[in-house]
C-alpha cells in the first residue's frame, strides 16, 4: 500500500537497492532457480556500478565469470549484459544440468 511504501522510502538504502536490481537481473536472464550455482555482486562506485557474476558447475571443474561497469541509473541493463556474457560462455548448459528433474 502507498503509506507503507512512503515509510520504507525513508529507510531505503538506494545504493543497496540499485545493486540488488543488477544482481536480480542476472538471475532472471540466466533463468536461475533454487539450485542454480550462480553468484552475483554489484557495488556502487560514485556514479558507476560494478557488477561481477559467476556460474559454477557442481563438480568444480568450471567457473564462468563476467564483470562490467555501467551507469548507476541503469542497473538492469548492466545485469542483462553480464548475464548475456555468461550465456555466451556456456552458463545455460551448466544451469540446465542443475535443474530438478
Amino acid at each position: 500500500d502507498w503509506q507503507t511504501r512512503q515509510k520504507l522510502t525513508a529507510i531505503n538504502d538506494s545504493d543497496a537497492q540499485i545493486a540488488a536490481e543488477a544482481e536480480r537481473e542476472v538471475l532472471w536472464v540466466l533463468d536461475g532457480h533454487c539450485n542454480s550455482p550462480i553468484a552475483a555482486y554489484a557495488e556502487a562506485q560514485g556514479e558507476r556500478l560494478r557488477l561481477t557474476a559467476e556460474v559454477l558447475d557442481l563438480k568444480g571443474e568450471s567457473v564462468l565469470r563476467a564483470q562490467a561497469d555501467g551507469a548507476i541509473d541503469a542497473p538492469r541493463s548492466l545485469g542483462r549484459g553480464v548475464a548475456l556474457d555468461l550465456i555466451a560462455q556456456g552458463a545455460a548448459d551448466i544451469i540446465a544440468r542443475t535443474r530438478p528433474r
